[in-house]
């Protein structure tokens, strides 16, 4: 059974698409990032596994993840993503600590042409599902050490193959303390890449081919070279270059903030006195909606469409909280006026409003 496989397939598709939204990426570069970072988690856990002290502390949090495990990770993205995200933050600051966290995000980011934020955020939201899986294979061999070790004896293999070529756990700061599991996958998969022999001969007969047309064919054939190799430059533009990604995944950070703050401010208005207390909270929730529509008018079209999506998909489960608000007899008109404002911004963000007749 190829573990790792599983695991890389259940992260593509509609899975992807989720994730990308959240990032505030595209699906290509989603699809980058995840093919590094998937492997890369679990040859960290690999090397935890073949740890005493390393071993305990994830025989903990595997049995802290319930009988059940997690389930499809498609649908714990389409729940409630927040607390996701904290158990995933919670689980990587446990086992692996902050500095190897940073160090590993920074070697994603730099392969799938992301921030590190971006990549960080990616390694918490996969955290709580990839542990899920191992989580129900360990329980199902005994739930013992021994069954961890045996484990991730078995998909050694495939973790290291699973590794996308030029990217390699070796080069991460930190992460040699984790044993030979987690730097054998890396250095397998460093040797998967290209060396330099392959394609620097290859590239030489190719300017030196170059060179002779140049100088031996009439100069229009080298000019209509040139002019077809700017057009081909033209029609491959790199969208994880583009100066509105970043501004883009830090409006998305920005929104999911925004909705954690939304959603614990509507679960305490139960009733017309606890609607007129949180009055402020919704005020203060109003300003900040008005902030975040300004920052993404400023943004370019793929940006705004990244940002949409997030906001679209989070927006759900929040509207059935103000539905239920809205049924709460004797509350001010001043606040429901206040929450109908909320509501409308938030759809204009998602670009519902902006799409209605």
């Amino acid at each position: 059974m190829n573990f790792v496989k599983q695991i890389l397939d259940e992260l593509s598709g509609d899975a992807l698409s989720k994730l990308s939204a959240l990032l505030g990426v595209d699906d290509e570069t989603a699809e980058s990032a995840v093919s590094a970072a998937a492997p890369s988690l679990l040859a960290g856990l690999a090397g935890l596994a073949s740890q005493g002290d390393g071993a305990r502390k994830l025989t903990s949090a595997l049995d802290g993840l319930g009988e059940a495990g997690l389930g499809n990770f498609s649908d714990l993205l389409s729940g409630d993503t927040n607390s996701l995200f904290q158990k995933g933050g919670s689980l990587l600051s446990s086992l692996f600590g902050e500095g190897l966290l940073s160090s590993l995000s920074g070697a994603i980011a730099k392969f799938a042409g992301v921030n590190s934020g971006t990549a960080k955020n990616l390694l918490t939201y996969l955290a709580p599902m990839i542990l899920g899986k191992v989580a129900t294979l360990w329980r199902g061999r005994g739930a013992n050490a021994s069954a961890l070790t045996s484990l991730f004896a078995e998909q050694k293999k495939n973790i290291a193959e699973a590794m996308p070529a030029g990217f390699s756990l070796p080069d991460v700061p930190g992460l040699g303390k984790f044993g030979d599991a987690a730097r054998t996958a890396g250095s397998r998969a460093k040797t998967a890449a290209p060396s330099a022999a392959s394609w620097v001969v290859p590239l030489a007969l190719v300017l030196l081919a170059g060179f002779l047309l140049w100088k031996y064919q009439p100069r229009q054939v080298a000019d209509q070279a040139a002019a077809e190799a700017e057009r081909t430059t033209v029609r491959k533009p790199i969208v994880t270059e583009s100066p509105t990604t970043p501004a883009a995944t830090e409006l998305t950070d920005s929104l999911r903030g925004i909705f954690q703050s939304a959603g614990e401010t509507l679960a305490q208005i139960e009733d017309a006195a606890t609607a007129e207390a949180a009055k402020p909270q919704l005020e203060e929730l109003s300003a900040k909606l008005d902030t975040a529509r300004e920052a993404l008018g400023k943004l370019h079209e793929i940006g705004q469409n990244m940002v949409r999506k997030f906001v679209d998909r989070e927006f759900g489960s929040l509207l059935e909280k103000i539905e239920k608000i809205g049924m709460i007899p004797a509350i001010q008109a001043e606040v429901k006026t206040l929450i109908d404002e909320i509501v409308k911004k938030f759809k204009e963000l998602s670009g519902e409003e902006r799409d209605s007749p």
